[in-house]
């Protein structure tokens, strides 16, 4: 499992920060511990008005906080699992903030970023998904194996799949996994036909399964050729 941690210089009209930190690329076993540091050094460093945030990019989002200070941010906070400490170190001006990652979980996979907050360089995030539309032929009458494999947030993904505007999703056996409170890539939904047949009266039919979560939608659409 990887972790690679990018560390950034900012600099205020009042003083200047210095990540002293390199990025490094962690690779980990599933359940054991990780401690990511953040050291830099700054004059007149006031850890309440410039904190320290730990921020999370994976897959298609980017920059999610997980903590304000000392404080773990939700859904991070629901694990259980995140803890972060700040604390100056024996050279004066000189502080690490350390990111600990207890149990890790395949969900943990990302790019974990310190970054000196403060005024206006409060980190944001624009999570967005794409979907890519496949053609996929079957022989009449033959079985074939279908799968539908949705990855999403909190809460689980709704997935269904319609044959034409017939709702068939029944037909299909559901596994779901994941973790609660990681914030992407924790809920994974599969549904699954390995003896789907399609006969004559399915010619120019499409068979789309779609996923659903909260406000936004996703659409994937497979046509039945002739």
């Amino acid at each position: 499992m990887a972790h690679r941690v990018i560390f950034m210089i900012s600099r205020f009209s009042d003083f200047y920060i210095q990540i002293s930190s390199e990025s490094q690329v962690y690779i980990v076993q599933p359940g054991s511990s990780l401690n990511l540091e953040c050291q830099f050094h700054a004059d007149h460093f006031d850890l309440f008005n410039r904190p320290i945030i730990w921020t999370k990019d994976q897959d298609t989002e980017t920059g999610f906080p997980i903590n304000v200070l000392s404080n773990i941010n939700i859904p991070f906070k629901d694990t259980g699992r995140f803890e972060v400490e700040c604390r100056p170190m024996l050279l004066r001006s000189r502080f690490n903030v350390e990111l600990i990652i207890k149990n890790v979980t395949l969900e943990d996979i990302g790019n974990y970023t310190c970054q000196i907050s403060g005024g206006n360089h409060a980190p944001t995030y624009s999570p967005y998904s794409t979907t890519k539309a496949n053609v996929v032929k079957f022989v009449e009458g033959q079985p074939h194996g279908v799968r539908c494999v949705v990855k999403g947030g909190m809460p689980l993904p709704t997935v269904t799949i319609h044959l034409g505007n017939l709702d068939i999703t029944n037909q299909f056996q559901p596994i779901k996994s994941g973790e609660k409170g990681m914030r992407r890539l924790q809920n994974r939904v599969e549904l699954t036909n390995y003896n789907f047949k399609a006969d004559q009266s399915d010619d120019e039919k499409q068979l789309r399964c779609s996923a659903s979560i909260q406000e936004l939608k996703l659409q994937i659409q497979h046509k039945i050729p002739d």
